[in-house]
């Protein structure tokens, strides 16, 4: 489903930073706007202490910092987190076929994206692993990377594999790429960068906030929520098609393109209650038999 892809892949993120402001002890550090395909309208925050990156409209983003740089993901409206180490979470990725992982690059020039000096990098292969979705095979591919963005390449790969994107050794900026069947489309694209100093706190969670089960759970909006709350409900009720106006039988019937392709086999509810994606999917068969 619609939802559940945008829930995969996970990751959004961050309202700007008043940069003018004196701040207590940071480092200097970037701030880009950017829109990703994954998660959307999004604020990144840099610096060699730390990294943050928020969706603003959704309230949910990660965070990293030194020196382990582990990625813990945070939903603001709810106040929840959930820490995963940077190996899990690009295993994760791999494992969904979002991103292809065997891309070879070449440099092939020089330029500016947002008035940052950056290097564009050609795909040289054909991404043709069985493994990855095949909606996900990529025959060209070009990425930009920041020149003048100086942290650890280690850095620079973390915020690339948490941002759902190829692993770089320089911060990316912009990636766009053409699929198997000619499609093209633009996963990352960077419009306004500032640089100024950040302050360390911003690198850290209230303690107030609760550990989730999962980084599902922390990703999920409220609104996603309360649809999978009817879904579970109207599941746990009976097992016959689901019929009248029900908020999951609405959602269904007005996105008739919804795909299960991304969902993961089981989701955690608020509550403690789970749906399957074989319930998903029968609860969708069962909804297409009643229209």
């Amino acid at each position: 489903m619609k939802t559940f892809n945008r829930i995969l892949a996970s990751i959004f993120c961050i309202l700007s930073l008043a940069c003018s402001q004196a701040f207590a002890a940071g480092d200097n550090g970037w701030v880009l706007t950017q829109h990703s395909k994954a998660f959307g309208d999004q604020y990144l925050y840099i610096s060699t202490r730390g990294v943050k990156c928020f969706n603003p409209k959704q309230g949910i983003g990660w965070i990293t910092q030194a020196p382990n740089w582990n990625i813990t993901f945070f939903n603001e409206k709810t106040a929840v987190f959930y820490p995963l180490s940077s190996a899990t979470w690009k295993k994760k990725m791999v494992q969904n076929g979002l991103i292809p992982s065997n891309i070879n690059w070449s440099k092939v020039s020089s330029g500016s994206i947002a008035g940052l000096k950056a290097t564009k990098y050609q795909m040289t292969n054909n991404v043709t692993n069985q493994e990855t979705n095949s909606k996900a095979k990529w025959q060209s591919a070009i990425y930009w990377l920041a020149d003048n963005i100086n942290v650890p390449a280690s850095l620079s790969q973390l915020i690339s594999i948490a941002s759902g994107l190829p692993a770089s050794d320089s911060v990316p900026l912009q990636l766009s790429y053409r699929n198997q069947n000619g499609q093209s489309d633009t996963l990352l694209s960077t419009y306004h960068q500032q640089s100024c100093t950040i302050p360390d706190s911003y690198f850290y969670l209230p303690r107030s906030y609760k550990i989730a089960k999962n980084e599902v759970e922390v990703l999920m909006s409220q609104e996603n929520k309360s649809l999978l709350n009817d879904l579970a409900n109207d599941l746990s009720h009976d097992n016959s098609p689901v019929r009248g106006n029900s908020p999951a039988s609405i959602i269904s019937k007005q996105h008739p393109e919804l795909s299960l392709d991304k969902m993961p086999n089981q989701v955690a509810l608020p509550g403690g209650k789970t749906v399957t994606k074989e319930q998903v999917s029968n609860f969708l068969k069962q909804l297409k038999e009643t229209r």
